[in-house]
């Protein structure tokens, strides 16, 4: 009879395999007993032929006896006692004492295991890998305990080691300098710092591989592994230097030091060839020689040697890697002799595990060479299996990513149907999941067969194979907060510790995903209906992930007292960390206090612009994960200024740490900053003649750049340190463009965490109720029943595939989302910042899409920051650059003005891609419109609609014109703009009582909620979930807040509307102009064209209200003539403003008088018409000139400084049409492109009118494409650039210019017109000239110029264009030598006069 808690050893009669499970039956007495198998003796020969099984018997919950097997028995024959062996912890489990904690870990057995360890050991964290050494107790225990690294202390240093390699003195500087900064030797740095006897081998196994060293010449990388390769033999073969370890750790290290040896002696092999020429030659040879026999001596060294070369220089691999995979198509087969099979399996697993990051990053990325790419890896991946006989330890990993990447391929190729498309690829997705739970037989013979390359078909032939039966043996992987994990209810998203209470929140069978569930503790607070909106659905994943990875609160027994703490005063130092980043101004953090004697809570800036406040001088972009190491806070040092904002309660205080981080900084530069060293830099900005620049170390310089080196603000160079005596303005002279980027971001991330020595938070721990244990606690029993195989982090990199490619399958978006929001917390576990970047870029293009689908339009300001937000994001991700031209080809849906992008995308790609096909039938819909073409535009619509999966509607009429004095569109009454959608009613309500105040104090207008900014309607539906749906109750608040902000006077005279838009919702708010100034909280406001603009004083005001009448009659009206020129003629404003209500009376009737011009939801064209011109000396800035000049302002015959302060004030032609903002006539008729320019000599080109404010704005016309920019200066120097250099810039992106003259007159011109210039002597004459633009000398944006004259005058006062064809008759005084200012035209020239008078330059 078995009693409890005996333990016997008892024949084995059978094994019994069932889908849940592999089972010993063993035998006692008469009676079988079903013994669970542990994950390893399933496949395991030897274990399966197993006579007599060593057994324990257990009574469950009812006392019926069962029986497991006996752990150390079992394990006994894999450890030697007292030796250490590789562990990787699992999580940490509940401990009694409190002389030593307890975790949960396995090792390649896969079998878990309780590790004992001392109680002042450092914590452990999931997934970390620890040495764990094996006492037998006796044989029916075994006790695992932790290995505490050696006792003994290394005093061995950088010197020392480096000695080793026989270094020259430059070498040994340069080699110590970079393992000192290098974040690659982070780890090794604290090693040494404790005198660990570890930080010599962990410095050897930390330092990159030479592909990673591309800003060094082959010949030095040379030299740097010959150092590397001296001082490993000797670490190998000097036994002092692993004495300090034991046997199976020694062994261990020397062969991973051994493997990192013989790359090295690759690497050099393979530099060595580079560096004189021989590498393409040396490909060629093998190639040649297996072409012509066969066989190649020593091929697995040859092969090896070519995969190198082929991760040194891309571009051999692209040549050479198809002719490999066709030899081994035609001569795998018959191959007899391992030799050539397993050198040729080497070198593919070589290429697919160099390649897979690059394939991967292809996903939804339809280019040809992305094609190409993936089709290699399918073939790669089944010859290496088949060349392994399909025996490869990682067999289910392989498999997993074959089946990924034909899911990619395959079916594109013979199918058409989307849905069967669709269908085909989610199999085979299906398949490579289960091939990560267990592999399946590998069908060789598909390999082989002459239609292999038709990857349809080779899908098709392993989909019809029988899938392996999986025994369900549960998978994990765990972060530090978040475990991941497979079981028999399905993929579940959890945290590491829950509740009884914990519940998954998942609606049932929303997402079709292997039963994917996400378990909180709380599943109350985190409801949704599964026909929630997306924009509901993105707030509450956004919970859920910040639920999963908030810490777990535990219960205590009793609360802990705690010393009071106090509010620190001004000037104390403490250490902060951030939880959070304000909602609207994003270099701005909100910090929690985390020190012994003080508590507070507050805010601190990464930068604030001119003040040296804040932490950086520059601005890092950081997010929130910036403050973060190693999925943990970090506790950094700040100081505290004062409260944030006095005049509030909140008690918020505000940080400073630039004066601390500028001392360590400091410090760090003493330390190791050198004159004449060498570094890469991204420049940021400028600093009057110098750029601003962030060096690879995160340290600021001041670069000064050739003038043969053009650069700009976002490029990167390569520097050298001229002075470093102050940490504020280190000098630099830039020598050349950098080889490599410098992450500007990134190198403030790892300065930041040096400048906090690494301290991270760590919650203080809660005491645990002690609960009784029937079991020792060096007892492995407790985890019977718990075995469970551990994903590494490639499985879940393979699983982000899939997930990533099910979301693109997904048709329904909110699902889509959901996939992606579960690959972003799994990025998040796998603390890879970039693919949680990656993945919350999808969602945001997702949203966008979801955008268009209820709004009608793309939201082109939001997708163009994400494009600029995420550029290096794009170029790593080709994908997204196509997901975001999708978005913009939507977005010109309806648009004709975006028929010629349109045209260029047709052109751009070829005409079977997706991209090309969309672009052409959103082109034909364009073309289609205004013609009785509905059914045609139906089916190009159906079209979109099958390819996008987006609910697409025909264009509706519901547009209300554009935004302009006496109108304004709001989206939302709840939401504030760039607020990621989360509401926020009293922001946004002031936001509404700003244009309502704006309005009051100008012309009064209309406010229309529910329509977006390109004046189309999109409803308030978000709104009125807000408000219960209650829309009388929306209007209400509305209302009310009119009523608390100004009174009742003023509500009492607003009148609202809701307007006809078909299912939007649309409400006008009637504003009438107010007589008086009015206020909001103190502050005024008035509306000026489309803008509600601050005004700093009530006399302002009252100015610009007796203003209005003056300006109405100030009014210039332009017409055009076909030549591009204009001619200022009077007009007023009685007929411009006819629909606008008639006059600006201001009387109760005014709004009625608005509202009854208000466009219909059937009218397209604006309402209001915003030409109106402030005149005055305080409103009139260079950046407003367009067409806005009179007849007298360029009246030669007036006093020369009056003329010459109105060309100052102008600073281009008084003649030439220069229509640069969009709600003038003719804006943008017969132009290319726009130039602005801006304070501190930036410019840039732009496509079409921003509000990116400068002093000047110029159309360039379509005459003047090939002509130039002439740029002249008030000391008479003129400089003239191609138009080609200034239009071929990217656009947006500020370049820099000629900065050391002040600017008197910049003009877009054409071949063949002319500059008009006078210049005035000693004694008071003036002379005038005339050149040609041809014979001006050319010059780029930052050359200087040349004068026109040589002889000397006294002033500069005045030029002009004349344009070709009007030159006629002013032959005297053109094109004169040099050597002359001119001729005076005030006395003679009475018929040249008369000529320039006519042009609109009187005398």
């Amino acid at each position: 009879m078995l009693q409890q808690g005996e333990f016997y050893d008892l024949p084995i009669i059978s094994i019994l395999d069932e889908p849940e499970g592999s089972y010993y039956i063993v035998q006692s007495e008469g009676q079988d007993y079903k013994v669970k198998m542990y994950h390893f003796q399933r496949n395991d020969i030897e274990q399966r032929q197993r006579k007599i099984l060593p057994c324990h018997v257990r009574e469950n919950k009812e006392g019926i006896p069962y029986l497991v097997q006996t752990t150390a028995k079992v394990l006994s024959p894999f450890y030697e006692p007292d030796q250490t062996y590789p562990f990787v912890v699992l999580r940490s489990l509940q401990c009694d004492s409190t002389a030593y904690m307890r975790y949960a870990a396995q090792d390649h057995l896969q079998v878990p295991i309780v590790v004992t360890c001392p109680a002042n050991a450092e914590t452990l964290r999931p997934r970390q890998q620890i040495d764990v050494r094996v006492k037998h107790i006796n044989e029916n225990r075994l006790l695992f305990l932790l290995d505490n690294r050696p006792s003994t202390v290394s005093s061995a240093t950088w010197s020392s080691l480096l000695q080793l390699g026989q270094c020259t003195p430059a070498e040994h500087r340069y080699v110590e300098r970079v393992v000192q900064q290098h974040p690659a030797w982070k780890h090794t740095r604290r090693l040494l710092d404790n005198q660990s006897p570890l930080w010599p081998v962990k410095a050897l196994l930390n330092t990159p591989s030479a592909d990673r060293w591309r800003s060094l010449k082959p010949k030095h990388r040379i030299a740097l592994l010959s150092i590397y390769r001296r001082i490993a033999l000797h670490v190998l073969e000097d036994a002092e230097w692993l004495a300090a370890f034991s046997a199976t750790e020694s062994e261990r290290f020397r062969e991973e030091i051994a493997t990192r040896v013989a790359t090295n002696d690759l690497q050099i092999e393979a530099l060595q060839l580079m560096d004189e020429g021989q590498a393409e030659e040396t490909i060629k040879g093998v190639m040649r020689k297996l072409n012509q026999s066969g066989y190649v001596y020593d091929l697995q060294h040859k092969l090896s040697l070519m995969m190198t070369l082929f991760s040194l220089r891309k571009d051999l691999l692209e040549h050479h890697i198809d002719s490999l995979l066709d030899f081994i198509a035609r001569q795998g087969h018959g191959w007899k002799n391992r030799t050539l099979p397993d050198a040729f399996a080497h070198f593919l697993e070589r290429y697919v595990r160099a390649n897979a990051g690059r394939a991967n990053r292809l996903l939804g990325c339809t280019s040809l060479h992305a094609r190409h790419l993936v089709e290699r890896m399918v073939q790669a991946i089944c010859y290496f299996l088949a060349l392994e006989g399909g025996q490869t330890e990682c067999k289910g990993e392989y498999q997993a990513m074959l089946y990924y990447y034909l899911s990619l391929v395959a079916p594109q190729r013979t199918l058409t149907d989307e849905a069967s498309t669709r269908h085909m690829a989610r199999l085979l997705l299906d398949r490579a999941f289960w091939n990560l739970i267990e592999a399946e037989p590998f069908q060789s013979t598909l390999v082989w067969s002459q239609d292999f390359r038709q990857f349809d078909l080779l899908a098709h032939h392993m989909l019809d194979a029988q899938p392996a039966v999986a025994t369900l043996v549960p998978h994990s992987y765990e972060s530090e907060m978040v475990r991941l994990s497979l079981t028999r209810e399905g993929v579940q998203l959890a945290p590491t510790q829950t509740s009884e209470g914990a519940r998954n929140v998942l609606p049932e069978d929303f997402v079709d995903w292997h039963g994917l569930q996400v378990i909180v503790d709380d599943p109350s607070s985190h409801r949704i209906a599964p026909t929630a909106s997306l924009s509901e659905w993105t707030l509450w994943w956004s919970d859920v992930e910040r639920t999963l990875f908030s810490p777990h609160q535990e219960e205590v027994a009793a609360p802990t007292p705690v010393a009071r703490k106090i509010i620190p005063e001004a000037g104390t130092k403490v250490k902060v960390r951030v939880v959070r980043r304000h909602p609207n101004e994003l270099t701005r953090f909100y910090c929690i206090i985390e020190d012994e004697r003080y508590r507070g809570e507050g805010w601190i800036d990464t930068y604030v612009k001119g003040q040296d406040t804040g932490m950086f001088f520059y601005n890092p972009f950081f997010g929130l994960d910036s403050f973060t190491y190693e999925g943990r806070p970090l506790l950094f040092e700040v100081i505290v200024m004062g409260w944030a904002n006095p005049e509030a309660e909140d008690e918020l205080l505000l940080f400073n740490a630039q004066p601390l981080i500028v001392t360590k900084m400091h410090q760090w530069v003493q330390d190791f900053m050198e004159e004449g060293r060498l570094t890469n830099c991204h420049l940021y900005g400028y600093a009057g003649q110098f750029y601003r620049g962030v060096t690879e170390g995160g340290y600021v310089v001041l670069v000064d750049v050739p003038d043969d080196l053009e650069c700009a603000p976002g490029d990167d160079v390569q520097v050298r340190i001229t002075n470093a005596d102050n940490v504020r303005s280190i000098r630099a002279v830039a020598t050349d463009f950098a080889s490599a980027k410098v992450d500007m971001k990134l190198v403030t991330e790892n300065f930041l965490i040096d400048f906090a020595d690494g301290q991270v938070y760590t919650p203080a721990p809660t005491e645990k109720v002690a609960t009784a244990s029937t079991t020792n606690d060096c007892d492995n029993e407790t985890l019977e029943g718990e075995e469970v195989v551990m994903w590494d982090d490639n499985d879940v990199h393979i699983i982000l595939q899939l997930l990533d490619h099910q979301a693109m399958l997904e048709a329904d978006h909110t699902k889509a989302y959901a996939l992606l929001s579960v690959g972003h917390i799994m990025a998040r576990m796998l603390e890879n910042k970039d693919l949680m970047h990656y993945f919350d870029m999808r969602r945001q293009l997702l949203r966008q899409i979801e955008h268009y689908g209820v709004n009608r339009q793309i939201d082109r300001e939001e997708v163009e920051r994400i494009m600029r937000d995420a550029q290096g994001l794009i170029d790593r991700y080709p994908s997204l650059r196509e997901q975001l031209t999708e978005i913009l080809l939507v977005g010109s849906m309806g648009d004709e003005a975006k028929n010629e992008f349109l045209w260029k995308i047709t052109q751009q790609y070829p005409s079977s891609h997706k991209l090309a096909q969309l672009a052409r039938l959103i082109l034909s819909f364009n073309l289609t419109s205004g013609f009785a073409l509905e059914g045609q535009q139906e089916d190009i619509r159906q079209q979109i609609k099958q390819m996008l999966h987006i609910d697409l509607e025909l264009p509706q009429s519901y547009a209300f014109g554009v935004e302009g004095q006496q109108l304004e569109f709001k989206t939302s009454t709840v939401f504030p703009p760039d607020n990621d959608m989360r509401p926020n009613l009293e922001m946004q309500t002031h936001n509404l009582m700003k244009v309502v105040c704006g309005m009051l104090n100008a012309q009064g207008g209309t406010l229309l909620l529910g329509v977006n900014d390109a004046g189309v309607a999109c409803g308030l539906q978000e709104d009125l979930l807000y408000f219960k749906g209650d829309l009388d109750r929306l209007k209400r608040h509305v209302r009310d807040s009119i009523f608390r902000s100004f009174g009742v006077a003023i509500n009492d005279r607003v009148r609202d509307e809701q307007l006809p838009a078909g299912k939007h919702v649309v409400l006008a708010f009637h504003i009438p102009s107010s007589n008086v100034p009015v206020a909001l909280e103190g502050v005024y406001f008035v509306r000026q064209g489309s803008s509600t603009r601050y005004v700093h004083s009530v006399e302002m005001v009252r100015q610009m209200m007796a203003a209005r009448g003056h300006n109405e009659e100030a009014h210039i009206e332009y017409t055009t003539p076909g030549d591009g020129l204009s001619s200022p003629t009077h007009a007023t404003t009685e007929n411009t403003h006819a629909t606008a209500g008639g006059s600006h009376a201001h009387s109760a009737d005014s709004a009625t008088a608005i509202s009854a011009t208000l466009p219909t939801a059937s009218t397209v064209s604006p309402t209001m018409d915003d030409t109106e011109t402030e005149t005055t000396a305080e409103t009139a800035r260079p950046m407003d000139v367009t067409s806005q000049t009179t007849a007298n302002s360029f009246n030669l015959d007036a006093q020369q400084g009056d003329a010459l302060s109105r060309l100052k004030e102008v600073r281009t032609s008084l003649i030439r049409s220069n229509v640069v903002h969009n709600w003038e006539e003719n804006y943008g008729i017969d132009t290319v492109a726009y130039l602005r320019f801006f304070d501190g000599g930036e410019w840039c080109v732009m496509d079409e009118e921003n509000w990116d404010e400068g002093w000047l704005t110029l159309a360039v016309h379509d005459r003047e494409e090939k002509g130039s920019l002439l740029m002249v200066y008030e000391d008479g120097t003129v400089n003239r650039v191609p138009m080609d250099l200034c239009l071929e810039k990217v656009r947006n992106k500020h370049f820099k210019r000629y900065n050391e003259r002040t600017p008197l007159f910049f003009c877009p011109v054409a071949a063949g017109d002319a500059l008009l210039t006078a210049y005035l002597d000693d004694h008071g004459n003036r002379f005038f000239r005339l050149d040609d633009i041809d014979r001006i000398p050319e010059g780029k944006m930052l050359s200087a110029g040349n004068k026109l004259v040589r002889p000397e005058f006294k002033q500069f006062v005045f030029c002009e264009v004349i344009p070709a064809g009007q030159l006629g008759g002013l032959e005297k005084f053109h094109n004169l030598k040099d050597t002359t200012l001119g001729h005076s035209l005030d006395v003679h020239y009475e018929k040249e006069r008369k000529i320039l008078s006519n042009l609109g330059i009187k005398f």
